[in-house]
């Protein structure tokens, strides 16, 4: 379905038509959409700010996937003495900013309010020169492991910050997003994959996001990206519908074996996705007392085990909860919750759900902030997000890791039934000013779903733009 202003905005003289007549037109988003690789930011030119403990690692990280780095002039250039010369540089005018398509900030070593001016100075002087589509990662200490109030004040402060220069730059089609850390060494080779996903452009559709880095899960091997899905068996629920399509296709390309599932109705493009990638079709109807049974006999007939389950089939019922007929409560719960508990409950005491594996669920922004006439799917969405926090401690010390992603206005089959008004009300309600697209979603599962996750666990993904819900 198509975004007429969003189209319009790929000429600039439209753009600047739009312009004066006061119409802000939605940036156009510089979106990857090739399988990850091992240098997901060849040729990155990334600005190095801030004086935290973690930067030096992070930094380091950076330059084995492709970047090059660009020191602030606060940074301690020593720190980087062993990253060879060419792939470092101190900034010094700005067009470098200019040229830059990323920024790390380290905020971890802020300790009181008068030290935030750090950050102000720091974005002051470059922001009015940050290009399009740049990606701008704030790092900070985890506010609940400060001992000291003003310390903890202080990181919770940057959260505001960062929230508000992701509105600020928007517009450009930029994003900006907090990651919390522990300072430890475990925390920062956590925090790097996350960091390099946030910073590439395959989180075009992800600002103004807080993710705390966790250690709970137990320790893996590797924490590489590219590669890490070679081989892994992944259950993708809901296989046929825009955000399900979308996720088997790129789970393919990451190498990855995909169990296809969805309702009996949708068999034969169900067979004729696992057959375009190789995988395995699973026709099943959800929201039923025997689903975990049933798929443990097809997962032991197709591959013999599981590494990934991706909960994404939902339906809906709309009603206001004084018309909600009865029937349609129990449905809504029955599949966008119910079923989730059950099947992942009941593979997860078989030996066919691998250790280090991984639980991604279909939340919503409606389940974050409610939303009219869907009682019983914000019900179910919001179930969704203590279901993950509490099974990421329980499958803790097995080292697998249970997440959620929430969608916002994403352009579906679904969505493009609404009313046009509709419609275009709900894309300018993100600081993007547009949807998103199915593959905005798949990436962050991808990522989820890979090895290079470990360090995020028990939460929630948001992927919308910015949506004003629930922020």
């Amino acid at each position: 379905m198509k975004d007429s202003l969003l189209e319009l905005s790929n000429s600039a003289l439209i753009q600047n038509i739009l312009k004066k007549a006061g119409i802000n037109p939605p940036p156009v988003l510089t979106r990857a959409s090739a399988p990850w690789g091992e240098r997901i930011l060849r040729d990155t030119d990334v600005i190095i700010g801030g004086d935290g403990n973690l930067q030096s690692g992070l930094a380091r990280s950076l330059v084995s996937i492709g970047a090059s780095l660009i020191l602030a002039p606060s940074v301690a250039a020593e720190r980087f003495a062993n990253i060879d010369h060419y792939q470092l540089q101190a900034l010094d005018n700005s067009s470098m900013v200019s040229k830059a398509k990323a920024v790390l900030y380290d905020g971890s070593s802020i300790k009181y309010v008068n030290d935030l001016k750090d950050a102000y100075e720091f974005f002051h002087n470059i922001t009015q020169f940050i290009s399009p589509n740049t990606r701008v990662v704030i790092l900070s200490k985890v506010p609940t492991m400060c001992d000291d109030p003003e310390e903890a004040t202080v990181a919770q402060a940057l959260i505001g910050f960062g929230k508000s220069l992701s509105k600020e730059l928007g517009n450009k089609g930029s994003t900006v997003q907090i990651v919390q850390a522990p300072l430890d060494e475990e925390g920062g080779k956590r925090a790097a994959p996350l960091v390099q996903f946030l910073l590439s452009d395959y989180s075009a559709f992800i600002t103004g996001q807080v993710l705390e880095v966790s250690t709970l899960a137990k320790e893996n091997d590797s924490y590489l990206l590219g590669g890490s899905l070679a081989g892994k068996s992944v259950l993708v629920t809901g296989a046929t519908g825009g955000i399900g399509k979308s996720t088997v296709l790129a789970l393919f390309e990451e190498g990855a074996h995909v169990l296809c599932l969805d309702h009996e109705d949708n068999r034969e493009a169900l067979e004729d996705l696992a057959k375009k990638v190789d995988g395995t079709a699973i026709p099943m109807s959800l929201g039923l007392p025997d689903n975990g049974v049933k798929l443990e006999a097809e997962i032991k007939q197709a591959v013999g085990y599981v590494d990934v389950l991706i909960h994404n089939a939902g339906v809906t019922r709309d009603k206001t909860l004084k018309r909600m007929v009865e029937v349609h409560w129990d449905q809504v719960l029955a599949v966008n919750l119910g079923s989730i508990i059950q099947i992942t409950d009941h593979l997860c005491k078989t030996e066919l759900f691998r250790d280090h594996g991984r639980v991604i669920c279909l939340s919503s922004i409606s389940g974050l902030a409610g939303n009219f006439g869907q009682t019983n799917y914000a019900t179910a969405k919001a179930g969704l997000v203590g279901y993950v926090k509490a099974l990421s401690e329980t499958l803790a010390p097995r080292g697998i890791t249970a997440n959620a992603v929430a969608p916002g206005f994403i352009e579906t089959p679904m969505t493009e039934r609404m009313p046009f008004l509709t419609r275009q009300f709900a894309r300018r309600l993100s600081t993007l000013s547009q949807g998103g697209v199915p593959n905005d979603v798949a990436n962050a599962i991808c990522f989820l779903a890979s090895q290079a996750s470990q360090g995020v666990n028990g939460a929630v993904l948001r992927v919308c733009g910015g949506h004003m819900m629930g922020a």
